[in-house]
């Protein structure tokens, strides 16, 4: 019996590898397209981990699991932009084996755990995250996680093994990103309350979880009043707060716009959700059905109408996390593998034809290689610290990490009031100073300009 346990492992663990390597070959295809980091605080991680490498600190509190994990990477590749896209696509490639694992064992069907884990690797949201909000994408793993080892401690396990990964991986969660860690106690909170109310309450549970929650407030309250480094973005949780109650009083409800049907798919999700945890409630499947229903509320919580559009889009983002939980149990509903297989292949097709490829190809730089070459040349025109005016907001941070200077905005007559000179990168959308202004440097798609007060 043993043996066929290990035996049956083995080609999980293979299988599971399997999907891995294919998704990394994904991801990797992606973020190496184009040899510079993405979005628009690609370069904030190349500060972050220049600062670390010669300071042992960050130049910026943060979260700092994900600057350190690059820092290490560049020290053993030498370079810093290769080690953050790599360190990315391991990641973001690597949440493949907690939602296998978790759906494996929710369902013990193969079919269902590579769909479901396939659904959230792939899914249109991490991979946007991973071209643009890094440490939201390395949390994911973590807190993916999270979620299995809540579970498996649902289902009773109480060894010692389950409680200490849950631990870590939750604060590995808080380590990475603070949306990530808002979404693990929503998780928690959703089973607690339900596992509470249900007459098939396990009481170890319910304890450990209740204790851990009390610990975590406990804990987050002392520090976020002791410290404004790291713990600074526990109040951003109070922003969102202040800023909900106010969207409730100004949006009408439906108001927010749906422009790649993100919520509308995400309803229909959390429709499923409901079917699915009634039929595992009258299969006897009770800690399967807990895990859902907390799946489709944090799911609903997650892709309500009436946020705040600015959080709305970052929350939209994570909504595969309990989407997955559903989808991979969605195939439970056909008892034939023959059926699973051909559901399975219907939805992944779905969703990677229409929503992950589209994805993958609009993740990029906010400056072409051009662009960046001639950035690159003005820094030995540009002392540290200077003041400098750029024709691209999102350029902030690139400006930050070539030339070791601020960004300045504003009119160019205000701007000289408050600096004695400015430097000035002009495009051929933004015409040339006439007053007062030497051309230091033209390349061939930007020119630089030293502008006098």
């Amino acid at each position: 019996m043993q043996a066929k346990l290990l035996q049956r492992l083995g080609a999980d663990i293979l299988l599971a590898g399997i999907l891995f390597l294919i998704t990394l070959l994904s991801y990797s295809q992606a973020l190496f397209r184009i040899p510079l980091v993405y979005g628009i605080d690609g370069p904030y991680y190349l500060i972050q981990v220049d600062s670390i490498l010669r300071t042992w600190g960050m130049r910026y509190p943060d979260p700092p699991f994900s600057f350190y994990f690059f820092s290490l990477l560049t020290l053993i590749f030498k370079d810093v932009t290769f080690s953050v896209k790599l360190g990315t696509a391991l990641l973001c490639s690597t949440t493949v084996f907690p939602a296998y694992f978790l759906i494996k064992k929710m369902t013990n069907s193969r079919t269902a755990s590579a769909t479901g884990s396939l659904f959230a690797s792939l899914s249109p949201g991490l991979i946007s995250m991973s071209g643009e909000f890094l440490k939201n994408a390395i949390g994911i793993p973590f807190l993916l996680s999270f979620i299995y080892f809540s579970y498996r401690i649902l289902t009773g396990d109480h060894g010692l093994e389950s409680r200490v990964f849950f631990v870590l991986s939750f604060f590995l969660t808080g380590l990475t990103h603070i949306l990530d860690t808002g979404v693990a106690l929503l998780f928690l909170l959703t089973e607690v309350i339900i596992a509470s109310l249900s007459r098939n309450r396990n009481p170890g549970f319910l304890r450990f979880s209740l204790l851990f929650l009390a610990g975590i407030f406990g804990l987050g309250t002392i520090l976020y009043l002791s410290s404004k480094g790291y713990t600074i973005d526990i109040g951003k949780g109070i922003v969102f707060v202040e800023q909900f109650i106010k969207s409730l009083e100004f949006h009408p409800f439906f108001d927010v716009e749906d422009r790649i049907g993100v919520r509308s798919l995400s309803y229909l999700l959390v429709a499923l959700g409901f079917v699915l945890t009634h039929t595992n409630n009258k299969k006897g499947h009770w800690e399967n059905s807990v895990l859902l229903f907390a799946s489709s509320i944090t799911l609903l919580c997650l892709s309500f109408p009436m946020l705040p559009p600015q959080w709305a889009m970052r929350f939209n983002l994570v909504v595969f996390v309990p989407g997955f939980v559903i989808a991979g149990n969605a195939l439970s509903l056909f008892e034939r593998t023959a059926w699973q297989m051909v559901v399975s292949v219907v939805l992944l097709g779905f969703v990677f034809f229409f929503q992950s490829l589209p994805t993958f190809v609009r993740i990029g730089p906010r400056l072409n290689p051009l662009q960046y070459q001639d950035l690159s040349a003005m820094s030995r025109f540009i002392p540290s610290g200077s003041a400098v005016v750029s024709p691209r907001f999102e350029w902030r941070y690139w400006i930050e990490y070539l030339f070791d200077s601020r960004m300045v905005g504003g009119p160019l007559p205000y701007l000289l009031k408050t600096n004695r000179e400015i430097y000035l990168i002009s495009d051929s959308k933004t015409p040339p100073p006439t007053l007062r202004a030497t051309l230091l440097y033209s390349g061939r798609t930007l020119g630089l300009y030293l502008v006098l007060a």
